[in-house]
């Protein structure tokens, strides 16, 4: 039921440590080059939800987030220690088609992973789903208004839009660990109830 999540974490994974290093560069062409490619890896790698859980069960799938960290990583340092051989994405002002392409793939893909969180909303009601959705739908329309721009122009405030996306799912990795936590705790009142009702127990230990 959960294996879509494998996908989950790898578009987030590479989304994160590429917007990491975007964060990091200048404003230009390596600027514009990490955004693009962080949006299409998210576009990429979501859509993949849809798959059927065998294919995402299966050995390979299950490490490839933890090669993609590695890998992406070694992306980023490279484009920039490389930038000079980096396409061009920004021409007379203006995103070049290759930036305008990844932005449009990376688009679709967010969208056709948010229809997937919906369909599965509606059938579980999980406020996991729900946040995804609208994670998903945030990414797609930042990925429409990324056309409508130009850099650093007025239409520039859709990053409060992918502000608002990667906020999302903070809340829910925080309310998903302090849920987990409060099971724990409920288990071990639990356990200690039991030993404390059933001293017999101990003395077998």
């Amino acid at each position: 039921e959960k294996a879509h999540q494998v996908w989950m974490a790898c578009a987030l994974i590479s989304m994160g440590t590429l917007n990491i290093f975007h964060a990091a560069v200048s404003p230009g062409n390596l600027f514009v080059r990490l955004h693009s490619t962080a949006q299409f890896a998210g576009g990429l790698f979501f859509p993949l939800v849809w798959l059927l859980g065998q294919i995402s069960d299966s050995p390979p799938v299950k490490y490839l987030p933890l090669t993609l960290i590695f890998g992406i990583t070694a992306l980023g340092i490279l484009s920039i220690l490389f930038g000079e051989f980096i396409p061009e994405m920004v021409v007379q002002g203006k995103f070049s088609p290759l930036a305008r392409a990844l932005n449009i793939l990376g688009r679709i893909g967010f969208l056709i992973a948010a229809s997937f969180f919906m369909v599965h909303y509606q059938a579980s009601s999980a406020r996991s789903d729900y946040l995804f959705a609208i994670h998903c739908s945030l990414f797609g329309a930042t990925g429409i208004l990324f056309e409508l721009s130009q850099l650093w122009d007025a239409a520039w405030w859709w990053h409060l839009l992918r502000l608002m996306a990667y906020s999302g799912g903070l809340v829910l990795a925080v309310s998903s660990y302090r849920n987990t936590e409060i099971k724990l705790q409920q288990s071990e009142i639990i356990d200690y109830a039991y030993l404390a009702a059933n001293p017999a127990y101990l003395e077998i230990m």
